[in-house]
């Protein structure tokens, strides 16, 4: 990661290698949902065949999870990252204070 890259932390908003000096994580974040439709095809084709590798190679669509939202980065230092927080809340708070890190 370059300088340039670096960000405060999304949730105090210090500089990431404030708290603790040399750790910090850098989080992409992507809200998900199952296709139920994909899941029916590769379990009932898994039924048929008798084997998940070679029901997900022959189902047309193998992808039982789809992204809802587009990703979100950002960072948290270490101190913040240790705090139990809400996963939710974290996509909210990432978006809006790195919105460059929104994938397009």
């Amino acid at each position: 990661m370059k300088i340039a890259d670096l960000k405060p932390c999304a949730m105090c908003h210090r500089p990431v290698g404030k708290a603790n000096g040399l750790l910090f994580y850098h989080v992409r974040l992507t809200r998900m949902a199952f296709d139920h439709r994909a899941i029916s095809e590769v379990t009932g084709l898994q039924m048929i065949v008798g084997s998940l590798g070679i029901a997900q190679t022959l189902a047309p669509n193998s992808d039982v999870a789809k992204p809802l939202t587009q990703p979100v980065e950002f960072l948290l230092c270490d101190d913040c990252a240790m705090k139990s927080t809400c996963v939710a809340a974290l996509e909210e708070i990432g978006g809006e204070s790195a919105p460059e890190g929104r994938a397009s």
